[in-house]
């Protein structure tokens, strides 16, 4: 692992992507310089509201083969592991079943293993001792060399408390005192889709959990309610180049369109790399660049404001038709996906609770 991190963590509610498109992406992230990728979609039932039950063995063999080809590529490999209902009861059985599902995952190999609680209704006053047996369970038989938790309550934003109950008096003090200092945590700024994360948005919460965070950023990602209605394919902008001084590691949760989300991601590294001399504008121009063709840049650079600030309902059956017309000349998967996107295909998930 370098000193800072940058990776993409596949944590998004809705449609997962193919095989191929992640196995593409990882190329994608190797040439970008990007050091990481964590699977953890909200739908792998195995990974979530299922975890107690073991992979088959063609769950195993697609597993194995993400490892693999992130091996190939200098790529560190992870898996994100939420172990939903352990904290209620985390008895003799409870901990066997997640012995048995970290000897699985131990056979993958993993670089990196991500302890998920986000998004998980709190009725204990006690959540962070509940949560902190597990993540002791968890080091004790892991084999991976980097652990990473996301807590219950991964954000300042109200939101969380408003839809996941009252957060726990200490809580966060409470982690930060019990982790072991070995082991990080996620954090996504102060709200859960922050518009901007500045150094100074780290620094409280980092003396808290008496470590600094690795940032787990909500953009480009798309999976909530109102977020659904767009493709964000801007780069990144309002994000502190100082970033790298008061966290451990950034990492991206993309949209769930596979393909289009590289756009982005392409200056994520660059943001980190140019510091004060980086430039989003330029770097989106930069990104469209690297297109399979110019006019489908064109087209995107021209349709931008439709994809990113109006949105999927402000398009009237007219508008729809001249852009399903518009992409359908391509046959690459970014155009593939605008078209799914159009035809509705990427339907919200209301699983996602916390669209503001």
């Amino acid at each position: 692992m370098t000193d800072f991190p940058l990776g993409v963590i596949e944590g998004f509610y809705g449609k997962v992507w193919t095989d191929k498109a992640r196995l593409n992406l990882f190329e994608f992230l190797a040439a970008e310089n990007f050091d990481c990728f964590v699977y953890a979609p909200k739908a792998a039932r195995k990974l979530r509201a299922g975890w107690a039950e073991a992979f088959n063995d063609a769950e195993l063999r697609a597993l194995q083969e993400q490892s693999a080809a992130c091996a190939a590529l200098g790529i560190r490999w992870g898996v994100g592991l939420s172990p939903l209902g352990a904290v209620a009861q985390f008895g003799r059985g409870a901990r066997q079943l997640l012995s048995a599902k970290l000897e699985q995952i131990n056979d993958l190999t993993p670089a990196l293993l991500c302890i998920l609680f986000d998004d998980m209704h709190c009725k204990f006053s006690n959540l962070a001792q509940r949560q902190l047996a597990i993540v002791e369970h968890v080091q004790q038989h892991t084999t991976a060399p980097h652990v990473i938790v996301c807590p219950t309550y991964y954000s300042h934003d109200p939101v969380l408390e408003r839809v996941f109950g009252a957060r726990p008096a200490r809580y966060w003090q409470d982690l930060g005192v019990g982790l072991s200092a070995a082991v990080d945590f996620f954090w996504t700024g102060s709200k859960v889709c922050s518009t901007s994360i500045m150094r100074d948005d780290l620094e409280v919460i980092a003396q808290q959990l008496r470590r600094h965070p690795v940032v787990w950023d909500n953009y480009p990602v798309n999976d909530g309610e109102k977020a659904s209605n767009f493709l964000n394919l801007r780069a990144f902008q309002q994000r502190d180049f100082h970033l790298a001084e008061a966290a451990r590691g950034h990492f991206s949760n993309p949209m769930t369109q596979c393909a289009l989300s590289k756009i982005a991601l392409y200056s994520l590294p660059r943001l980190h790399a140019e510091r004060e001399r980086y430039d989003a504008e330029q770097t989106f121009e930069e990104a469209l660049a690297q297109l399979p063709d110019p006019q489908l840049a064109h087209y995107l650079r021209e349709d931008l404001p439709l994809f990113s600030d109006h949105g999927l309902t402000c398009l009237d059956t007219d508008a729809r038709r001249r852009l399903l017309n518009r992409y359908a000349q391509f046959n690459v998967d970014y155009s593939a996906e605008i078209i799914g996107w159009l035809n509705g295909d990427y339907a919200f998930d209301p699983a996602c609770l916390t669209d503001a």
